[in-house]
């Protein structure tokens, strides 16, 4: 009997070391195993704490802002709704191949000119049609990548094109289709006019800018009107910023995408 009462003090004891040891790794592990749930909020909340604009984009929102002082007030306000929201702005630049005339046109210009200044906060299509506006809505408004979801859209209707085919009143329906048709893809895409160059003693084209004005200004559309930087139409002049064919020639490329240039980045 003794020696059984001897065996169960040893069981005991060995027991009760063998459950300390046990309690003990526990508490340790407790220590060392960070919980899961915690560990997710801490991510979450540094995640909150960090610059949520890709590393490539330099400019501060003041900085783009004093970029966009010359811009329409509207085109201000989408610009600085992306850029808060941390996407790119997607532009198309649309209209005739006089976009591409003077080497390089003020198309190409105009693009470097946004991504000097903006980075990859923009991203430009250049888009060159040698066609009437009626041309284009007919037969090839199909053909830009719509699904890009275009933010702003900086049109030159065709109007050169357009003297003596296409009606002033025709040529501002097929601005108003590009509108729709960009619109599908983004409800708030921003449409832009610009006229395309001038020339020495225009005529009827005369007429036809003025009423894209007036046509812009009635629609709440931005019209951006590089005209005011050219000699007048009837200064023999502006034939020094003109070819044979009255086609813009480099200095006339330089000093239109220089306007535009002004106009999206204040430089």
């Amino acid at each position: 009997m003794l020696l059984i009462s001897i065996l169960c003090i040893i069981i005991l004891v060995l027991s009760y070391f063998t459950w300390t040891d046990k309690l003990e790794n526990a508490h340790n592990m407790s220590k060392t195993i960070p919980n899961a749930q915690t560990e997710k909020v801490q991510t979450e909340d540094t995640a909150a704490n960090e610059d949520p604009l890709p590393e490539e984009w330099e400019l501060t929102r003041e900085e783009v802002v004093a970029a966009l002082i010359n811009a329409d007030a509207k085109i201000q306000e989408l610009v600085l709704d992306r850029y808060d929201q941390s996407e790119n702005i997607q532009m198309l630049i649309v209209g005739s191949t006089v976009m591409n005339d003077g080497s390089p046109g003020y198309g190409q210009q105009l693009s470097e000119a946004l991504t000097n200044t903006y980075g990859s906060l923009f991203e430009i299509t250049l888009s060159p049609w040698d066609v009437t506006s009626e041309k284009f809505v007919e037969t090839h408004i199909e053909e830009i990548a719509w699904d890009t979801e275009y933010d702003l859209v900086l049109m030159e209707p065709f109007t050169l094109n357009n003297n003596g085919l296409v009606t002033i009143e025709d040529e501002h329906d097929h601005i108003l289709a590009v509108q729709e048709r960009a619109r599908e893809e983004v409800e708030d895409t921003i449409v832009m006019l610009q006229p395309p160059h001038p020339f020495y003693q225009a005529q009827f084209y005369l007429t036809q800018v003025r009423a894209l004005e007036t046509f812009a200004n009635d629609n709440d559309i931005p019209y951006i009107n590089h005209w005011t930087d050219w000699p007048a139409t009837d200064d023999v002049a502006i034939t020094e910023f003109l070819t044979e064919d009255n086609s813009p020639n480099s200095d006339g490329a330089n000093l239109w995408s220089s306007f535009l240039s002004s106009y999206f980045t204040s430089q």
